[in-house]
């Protein structure tokens, strides 16, 4: 007689049923998964506002270079405006530019030595930067310009060094300081200076 062959039941052992995830496993799984997303978003949020303020500083940077070769490149008496208290030239803005005070008086004796330093425009620091922390009340040494949409505020100062010519009291030499910001709430660029003389 055939005795069937017996029925073997696989055994199922603690490790197979210990395979899965519990239930606190995928929540603390979800827990941190989250608290790792919420991190990437802030962390994306301050790159974008890093970047806006970086463009902020760049523009004025090259706002404020861009002003200063304009002055750099005028002559030293320029007087685009005559009978203004001060030298003068028309910038690429179309603003009526104002560099540097017209010495008072004009003619002195020939042997006599020139007026002092004249300084003219919006305050400088301790370090001779523009000092944006202040007001600046001298009409025709701060502007505001918009490139691209954005507010841009520039502002410089002027010191004037006057010579004796024959009894003719000139310009000898200008320092020309220039610094830009993007909007009130952000820091100035660097203050860029520059001696100029006669050419």
């Amino acid at each position: 007689m055939n005795i069937p062959p017996r029925f073997h039941q696989p055994r199922i052992s603690q490790s197979d049923t210990a395979a899965g995830f519990s239930l606190i496993e995928v929540m603390v799984a979800s827990v941190v998964l989250v608290v790792g997303i919420v991190g990437v978003v802030q962390l994306v949020a301050m790159a974008m506002a890093q970047n806006s303020n970086n463009r902020y500083d760049t523009t004025a940077q090259m706002i404020a270079q861009r002003q200063l070769e304009q002055m750099a490149a005028q002559d030293l008496a320029v007087m685009a405006t005559p009978g203004l208290t001060d030298y003068n030239f028309l910038d690429a803005d179309g603003f009526n530019v104002l560099v540097g005070g017209v010495p008072v008086p004009a003619a002195i004796p020939p042997a006599q030595p020139p007026p002092g330093n004249v300084e003219r425009g919006c305050a400088l620091n301790a370090t001779g930067a523009i000092d944006f922390t202040i007001p600046c009340g001298a009409v025709g040494y701060t502007k505001t310009i918009t490139p691209g949409g954005y507010s841009h505020e520039v502002r410089w100062n002027v010191i004037t060094v006057y010579a004796n010519v024959a009894g003719a009291v000139v310009p000898a030499m200008k320092r020309i300081t220039v610094a830009a910001r993007g909007g009130a709430a952000r820091f100035p660029s660097a203050s860029l200076a520059v001696l100029v003389g006669k050419k």
